[in-house]
């Protein structure tokens, strides 16, 4: 869900930027544009203008012109976001998930290995060797990733063989394993 959070934030700069440029044109007309506006003879600033600075300059034009339309826009997609965010976490706290778990496989690092994880375990049991074969994963940290699930009652070792122990999902494995997929097919469940 590292996309979350880079989205949220790109919305949420062009959020303020247009509505900063659309406050200072209402303060100074025009002179958000004067101020960015890059000069057209190269003797005027003898060449310093590089390509970076009249990318800027170009920039900061087109959300001036258009400030007007982006930062609603911009403010509305970012309630929708936010929005859209807590249905989710609600979702998950309506079934029985804790904030605890929705953080373990939504927020944090090894999110998508832990969910690719309990994928491979709904058609049977398997160790950490075959797991760690079929996602070409390094042996501990399939071993870690299953570890943290154990201890959340995610997974539960069924077969043990001296070494070798086997596991598979639990009901609740299950139940978190379809509000994933429901969530990025992008239905979810309604609550009662």
């Amino acid at each position: 869900m590292r996309r979350y959070s880079w989205l949220l934030m790109v919305l949420l700069g062009l959020a303020m930027i247009s509505t900063s440029l659309s406050a200072a044109d209402i303060i100074a007309p025009g002179q958000v544009a004067k101020l960015a506006s890059v000069p057209t003879t190269s003797s005027t600033r003898q060449g310093w203008f590089t390509g970076g600075e009249m990318a800027a300059s170009s920039a900061v034009q087109f959300l001036d012109q258009k400030s007007y339309v982006i930062t609603p826009s911009s403010w509305l997609l970012l309630g929708a976001l936010v929005v859209w965010r807590g249905r989710i976490r609600q979702n998950w706290s309506n079934i029985g998930l804790d904030e605890e778990l929705f953080d373990l496989f939504v927020k944090k690092k090894g999110a998508p290995t832990r969910i690719e994880i309990l994928e491979h375990l709904v058609n049977g049991n398997k160790d950490r060797f075959q797991l760690s074969h079929e996602l070409n994963l390094a042996w501990r940290a399939v071993d870690r990733h299953i570890n943290i699930m154990v201890a959340h009652g995610l997974l539960r070792e069924r077969v043990a063989y001296g070494r070798v122990r086997f596991f598979g999902i639990t009901p609740l494995g299950q139940l978190l394993l379809d509000n994933v997929r429901e969530v990025s097919n992008g239905t979810l469940r309604r609550s009662n």
